[in-house]
């Protein structure tokens, strides 16, 4: 919470000298730097748009909106989650922009390692070191703790309050893509939990955005 935190990695220093800070601080220009490719490739897609445009219609505008009337946090929610779990032929979204052509090996890689390892949940904010990290508990997984790099000051959250993301690896780190909540109470994330009983039951971005903004029945209707 103050610059003068002990860094999370062991080393001693504190979070403005260490290492691992600053590297903490790469990962997450690094990131926006790979959204951005397969953003654009997906941009150029009819087919994405039109899975995206679906979803939209379907579960989010009224009648007479169209995407503008739409919150950022929400059209951006719907596309990232999209990103990862649509099924085209078989494959996903993300999957197929990394198979395209002059994609270099070692991208694929670490695009592979977003699809492997991603983990997306509703977390309940533990820590938090202002303009740095958060610390995360996944409330689906025995609390299973993350320290995740973001420039907190511009998300709204606060210890205690609980945030629905996804989170994927870089650089040894974990960052936040795919965010749809940010500052809700426990005891909204604790009701939404109930749709998932079953502690290894499927669950998806998709799902978890229409039970939070009341698209679909507990019973996914």
């Amino acid at each position: 919470m103050n610059k003068g935190k002990k860094c999370w990695c062991g080393s001693g220093k504190t979070c403005d000298t260490c290492l691992k800070s600053v590297e903490g601080k790469f990962s997450v220009f690094l990131k926006e730097e790979y959204i951005a490719k397969y953003i654009r490739y997906l941009s150029a897609q009819i087919w994405f748009k039109d899975l995206t445009v679906e979803e939209l219609d379907k579960y989010y505008l009224k009648k007479g909106d169209d995407e503008f009337n739409l919150e950022s946090q929400v059209f951006e929610g719907v596309v990232e989650n999209l990103v990862f779990e649509a099924d085209i032929y078989g494959s996903t979204p993300l999957k197929l922009f990394f198979e395209s052509p002059k994609i270099p090996s070692h991208e694929i890689e670490f695009y592979k390692k977003w699809v492997n390892e991603n983990v997306l949940s509703i977390f309940e904010v533990v820590d938090v070191d202002l303009g740095t990290s958060i610390t995360l508990a996944d409330l689906r997984a025995k609390r299973k703790r993350y320290i995740v790099f973001e420039p907190t000051q511009d998300m709204n959250i606060r210890v205690g309050h609980c945030i629905c993301c996804r989170l994927v690896p870089i650089k040894g780190h974990y960052v936040v893509v795919g965010g749809f909540a940010e500052g809700m109470p426990k005891h909204i994330a604790q009701k939404i939990l109930k749709n998932f009983r079953v502690e290894k039951e499927q669950i998806t971005g998709t799902r978890l955005m229409r039970l939070m903004y009341g698209k679909e029945t507990e019973e996914g209707g």
